[in-house]
């Protein structure tokens, strides 16, 4: 098959790239780590030589940025490809970021992208306060992680789960001041475009978003942040090789978006807060044991009493004595209605 010449050279190399993909039998790009590394060679040898902490800061950076939402793929796989690949001294310059977005313009990978389908900033609501957090191209992070928390915060008695609370906390406290510093609202949403090219911002705009999420010792200490209740989200540097084969979104990087500097962290993938927390809280809760079944029950049971009653127009009668619950029948909260009046 011929390439139409009124091609541009990028949609060429991108048809071609598509092309081979059909050729291999392959419908979707390989998803795992060691098969981004295979699919763009010459974006691996570039970042080899770069150190770790200065190529992540930057990467980073463009996932606050909204005008860049819909290419949140791309720009997750050059950070796992910077985890994966960078074990050089040169440090990292807004120069070479430019670089390895004009490589990865080019990926396969934007095949994958869509419009967002939902706002850029979500927010979380608890008991303890309000708080930002990047959504990423996954929906609902944030209703999802206001239900765990208000389920966990009943259970505060439980060192598992008061364990799990505070440690979430104070992963959104940090989500949360990226956002402060950069003066980003709740429920902003990204931008479209039509183009699959990667439109970097000024080298100054994308300097201020590497230091949003970068907390130095004193930053930390000034947010009141305990950095030692942070330590399960630090990403484990020395088991790289171990995760290579597995999937790109679910990966370690995903649990555990931060990387160690003396004093602090980097938030490697700030979009990635909000889902690291709710896979703590899940694990944290799993420890006393079928906790799951009783949480969906409860969110069931009170969406039921809560939601369907009150359109349906039936209202709480307590003076009808209820039969006896049979022992097969699983743990519901109860509740008696009366309808149909008039009828």
């Amino acid at each position: 098959m011929e390439i139409p010449s009124n091609h541009s050279s990028k949609d060429q190399m991108r048809l071609e790239a598509v092309l081979e993909q059909m050729r291999g039998g392959a419908g979707i790009p390989g998803n795992s780590i060691k098969a981004q590394c295979e699919r763009h060679p010459e974006l691996v040898k570039r970042l080899e030589d770069f150190e770790l902490q200065s190529s992540v800061r930057l990467i980073a950076a463009l996932e606050t940025i909204p005008d860049l939402h819909e290419t949140t793929i791309r720009i997750e796989v050059l950070l796992h490809l910077a985890v994966a690949c960078c074990n050089g001294s040169k440090e990292a310059t807004v120069e070479d970021l430019s670089v390895w977005i004009q490589l990865l313009e080019q990926s396969i990978m934007a095949t994958q992208e869509d419009p967002s389908e939902d706002v850029f900033i979500g927010y979380v609501c608890t008991a303890h306060g309000g708080f930002r957090i990047y959504q990423g191209i996954f929906s609902n992070n944030d209703f999802v992680l206001e239900q765990l928390l208000k389920f966990l915060s009943g259970k505060l008695d439980f060192p598992p789960y008061s364990d799990a609370v505070e440690s979430i906390l104070e992963l959104l406290k940090l989500c949360d001041a990226i956002a402060e510093g950069l003066d980003q609202m709740r429920y902003m949403g990204g931008t479209s475009s039509n183009s699959t090219d990667i439109p970097l911002p000024s080298d100054s705009v994308i300097e201020s978003h590497a230091n949003a999420v970068t907390f130095d010792e004193s930053r930390l200490e000034e947010l009141e942040i305990d950095r030692h209740k942070l330590e399960k989200f630090v990403l484990d540097l020395e088991s790289i090789e171990d995760w290579k084969p597995l999937p790109l979104f679910g990966s370690p990087i995903e649990q555990r978006p931060l990387v160690a500097m003396p004093g602090g962290f980097i938030i490697a993938s700030p979009s990635s807060l909000c889902r690291a927390a709710i896979c703590h809280a899940v694990e944290g809760a799993s420890a006393l044991g079928e906790w799951a079944d009783l949480f969906f029950q409860q969110q069931g049971a009170e969406f039921f009493a809560n939601e369907i009653l009150n359109r349906l127009g039936i209202e709480h009668n307590p003076e009808i004595d209820l039969p006896e619950i049979p022992e097969s029948l699983p743990p519901v909260l109860s509740f008696v209605g009366q309808f149909d009046r008039g009828k």
